[in-house]
C-alpha cells in the first residue's frame, strides 16, 4: 500500500480547521483555575475600585479648601477624623476639615482631593497645615475607575492567567465555568522500543517519544493519557487504538505510518470506522508519513516514529486543535549554502548567531531520527516548496523553538 495524495500543509491545515473536539463544561475554583479556558463570559458583579480611594497617605480634603497653598502660604485645617485602612467613614468631611488616611483608604462624602503627606504639618492632633494646592480628584481613585460594574471583564475563550485570577478575585468572583480539559491518548508502537528503567538489549531504544509527547500535550494544558507500547501486530494496535478513541477526545500514535510491511496505523484507523484516514503523506521534511485522520468525530494522528519528526508533526499539527498559538518567525542571513528539493517545505534546524551586521543562521544538518537536535537548536529555518534552497547570505525564516523569545535574537 502506498501514501494516499501528498497534501501540502496549507491543504492540511483546511482539513484541521473541519476539526472539532467535543469538550463539556465544568464549574472549578478560581485557585484551580491557571491555564484553563473560560467557557462563558465573565462580567463585573462590582465596580472596583467599590468605593472612592485615597491614592497615597496624607489628609483627604476638598480641594476648593486648599486652593491656592503654598510652603510660604500654608492654609491651616480641623482634622476630624482619622480613617483606618479597610474602614468606612463615620462621618461626612465638611468645609474647611480635612481628616488623615492611608493609601487605599476609603473617602467620606465631601472629599475630593488628597493632600501628600509630605505636603503637610501635623501641628496639633486636631489641626494640620497645608502646603500645596491640589486638583479636583488629584491622588483620588475614582469607584469604578478600574472596572466598572456590569462590564465584560473577561470573554469566553479566555485563558486564565494569575493576573486574570487575581482580577477574579478582588470582584469577589470565587468559580468560574471553564471547558473541561483535553484528554489525549498517546500510543508508541514499535517492536524495538524498551520503556524507561526495563532492561535494554542491543538492537532496542529506549521510547523517547512517549514522555516528550506527554511533555508537550500537558505543555498545551491537555490531560496525557498513556497507553504505553504497543507491539508491531495488527490485532493488538486495533485493539489498543479503539480504547484509546473510546476513552479519550483525541489520540496520537507514533510509529507504523510508513508504508513498510509492519506499519499498520493507516490499516487500523480505516478498521475502526468513518471518516478514518484523511490524510496519509505531507509534502514536508522531515514528517512525510504523517497520517491525519477521524473516527467517530475523534481526531487521530499519527507520527513519524523519529523524534525530532513525531515533535515537528506535534507542533505543526497536533497543537493547532489543542492550544492554537500565534507562530514566532524571525528572519536571519543563513551561513552557508543550504540546498533544497522542490515539492516539498523543509524544516531544517539551526542556531541562531548574533552578529553585529544582523542575526545568522548556523545549519544543523542531521538525519531526522537525531534526536539530540532538538535541544541544540534555536529554531527551524523554513524553506517553502518552490525554493531549491538558500545560497549563503540570503534572508531566510526561522520558527522560533518553544520557548525561546523573539527579544533574545532583537
Amino acid at each position: 500500500m502506498g501514501y494516499l495524495t501528498v497534501k501540502t500543509v496549507e491543504e492540511v491545515n483546511e482539513i484541521l480547521a473541519s476539526f472539532k473536539v467535543n469538550r463539556e463544561i465544568e464549574r472549578i475554583k478560581i485557585f484551580e483555575g491557571l491555564n484553563r479556558e473560560l467557557a462563558r463570559d465573565i462580567y463585573a458583579p462590582i465596580s472596583l475600585p467599590p468605593f472612592n480611594r485615597s491614592a497615597v497617605d496624607g489628609y483627604c480634603v476638598n480641594w476648593e479648601d486648599v486652593s491656592g497653598a503654598s510652603e510660604s502660604l500654608p492654609i491651616f485645617l480641623k482634622v476630624v477624623e482619622n480613617i483606618e485602612m479597610g474602614q468606612k467613614p463615620k462621618k461626612q468631611l465638611g468645609r474647611d476639615e480635612a481628616m488623615m488616611v492611608a493609601t487605599g483608604s476609603m473617602l467620606p462624602e465631601g472629599a475630593n482631593a488628597v493632600v501628600m503627606v509630605e505636603e503637610t504639618e501635623s501641628l496639633a492632633e486636631d489641626e494640620v497645615a497645608i502646603y500645596s494646592s491640589v486638583a479636583c480628584y488629584e491622588n483620588v481613585l475614582l469607584a469604578g475607575e478600574d472596572v466598572k460594574q456590569g462590564e465584560l471583564v473577561l470573554p469566553k475563550g479566555t485563558k486564565l492567567t494569575p493576573e486574570n485570577i487575581s482580577l477574579l478575585a478582588a470582584l469577589g468572583i470565587t468559580e468560574v465555568e471553564v471547558l473541561q480539559r483535553i484528554v489525549v491518548g498517546i500510543l508508541s508502537t514499535g517492536d524495538e522500543l524498551v520503556e524507561l528503567g526495563e532492561e535494554i538489549n542491543l538492537g532496542q531504544i529506549y521510547n523517547s517519544n512517549g514522555p516528550g509527547l506527554i511533555a508537550a500535550v500537558s505543555s498545551c494544558g491537555a490531560i496525557p493519557r498513556y497507553y504505553g507500547i504497543i507491539k508491531d501486530d495488527f490485532n493488538i494496535l486495533k485493539e489498543s487504538l479503539e480504547k484509546a478513541v473510546r476513552e479519550c477526545q483525541l489520540v496520537i500514535l507514533t510509529g507504523g505510518t510508513s508504508i513498510g510491511t509492519k506499519d499498520y496505523v493507516v490499516k487500523a484507523i480505516e478498521g475502526l470506522g468513518k471518516p478514518g484516514v484523511l490524510v496519509h503523506g505531507i509534502a514536508i521534511k522531515p514528517g512525510k508519513p504523517t497520517i491525519i485522520g477521524a473516527v467517530n468525530s475523534i481526531p487521530i494522528f499519527g507520527l513519524s516514529g523519529n523524534p525530532f519528526s513525531a515533535l515537528l508533526g506535534f507542533r505543526l499539527f497536533v497543537q493547532k486543535l489543542l492550544a492554537p498559538t500565534e507562530e514566532v518567525f524571525v528572519e536571519g542571513k543563513v551561513a552557508r549554502n543550504i540546498p533544497s528539493t522542490g515539492g516539498r517545505r523543509d524544516y531544517i534546524p539551526v542556531n541562531i548567531v548574533k552578529k553585529e551586521d544582523g542575526l545568522w543562521l548556523n545549519p544543523i544538518f542531521s538525519k531526522s531520527n537525531s534526536i539530540g537536535v532538538l535541544s541544540k537548536m534555536d529554531g527551524l529555518l523554513v524553506i517553502e516548496s518552490g525554493s531549491e534552497g538558500l545560497e549563503e547570505g540570503q534572508i531566510g525564516k526561522v520558527l522560533l523553538k518553544e520557548g525561546k523569545s523573539y527579544g533574545l535574537f532583537k
